[in-house]
């Protein structure tokens, strides 16, 4: 049974979009090719979650005000027919992609990206571009560690390099789904505070050090713990924490390519947010 943690907030309907796993596995190999030392990932078959457990995943509205919370958020018609007017979704290969980044056509992109995400900013300044990223079908798990050039299923993104006491003030990302296919986000609903105390790891002053080994010994110890996913469509986008939680992306299609855009900051699903 999954804990209390982080929920889920969204004004769209996530009835079917949510579902849990078997737990967690270790493994050797990924998306057909050797994976980084000591990966995990997300064990089949997934399942819909009970009523009970939907109460524990999903956010009600006084939970909104959390910042630390995981939002899905779709682009407006008039946005996605921006993107389309500038012939991005007629890219079908790597190559064509590839053109495309060095185009003046991806500068309207993440002008418009960026002019999307600026409403669920709660502080006013520069959002940090990571920008386009585009992989192959039919990913297990689509992080790849860009020093050893393998891929490192679930884990915890370290940008800011905050300590355990700030982890859950570090910005957090907003990353769209620009692809043809659905594609998941997929999480441990428990924070890094939360993490810590289930394997009692108090040596909080060398925590940067050990922050590897933390996530890869609670996920060894609580290999019947359920990864969540959330489906995310195509112009669909979510925000996640994700310094602060272990994650991973999911494509589940053989077709096409794994399409996102992502930008950091402050960002929060709002009542009012339009």
């Amino acid at each position: 049974m999954i804990k209390q943690g982080l929920k889920i907030f969204s004004k769209l309907d996530l009835t079917e979009r949510i579902q849990l796993s078997s737990g967690l596995k270790p493994i050797n190999r990924i998306n057909d090719t050797d994976a980084a030392e000591n990966t995990f990932v997300a064990k089949d078959p997934w399942v819909s979650p009970t009523n009970e457990e939907n109460k524990i995943l999903i956010a009600s509205v006084p939970d909104v005000d959390c910042y630390q919370i995981i939002g899905l958020i779709k682009l407006p018609g008039r946005t996605i027919n921006q993107i389309k007017s500038i012939g991005f979704t007629d890219y079908k290969s790597k190559n064509d992609f590839n053109t495309f980044l060095h185009s003046v056509n991806y500068t309207r992109l993440s002008q418009l990206m960026k002019s999307f995400f600026i409403q669920y900013q709660i502080i006013n300044e520069p959002q940090i571009e990571i920008g386009l990223d585009v992989k192959e079908p039919q990913l297990e798990g689509t992080t790849i560690n860009t020093e050893i050039k393998k891929f490192i299923g679930l884990h915890t993104d370290n940008w800011e390099n905050a300590p355990l006491s700030e982890r859950h003030r570090s910005r957090n990302r907003i990353c769209v789904n620009l692809g043809l296919s659905d594609r998941y986000f997929i999480f441990i609903n428990l924070s890094f505070k939360e993490i810590c105390s289930s394997i009692n790891y108090n040596t909080v002053e060398h925590f940067l050090r050990d922050r590897k080994e933390i996530t890869k010994t609670f996920m060894s110890q609580n290999l019947t713990y359920q990864a969540v996913r959330v489906k995310v469509q195509p112009f669909e986008a979510y925000i996640a924490p994700t310094e602060n939680i272990i994650h991973d992306g999911m494509l589940d299609c053989r077709e096409n390519l794994d399409v996102t855009f992502t930008c950091r900051s402050y960002y929060k699903v709002s009542l009012t947010t339009k």
